[in-house]
């Protein structure tokens, strides 16, 4: 379906993730969430860019990831 689309958005990440730590599977939600984070390459500068700005779908994205590698 990705294909289709061009890519997941943010909060369709997102709701992967959450839904894959509902189920107690945190390996895969883990898998999910940096698979978002490498696809927005936060790792680089023109990533790092995205961090300077408000966006409400991204600090989310961020929190669960936190959350679900504190799990």
């Amino acid at each position: 379906m990705s294909e289709r689309v061009g890519g997941y958005t943010l909060k369709t990440y997102n709701l992967l993730g959450c839904t894959l730590m509902l189920k107690n599977d945190t390996d895969r939600a883990i898998k999910i969430f940096e698979n978002a984070v490498n696809e927005l390459q936060l790792d680089s500068e023109s990533g790092q860019a995205k961090l300077t700005g408000p966006n409400p779908d991204l600090a989310c994205l961020i929190f669960n990831y936190i959350k679900c590698l504190a799990i």
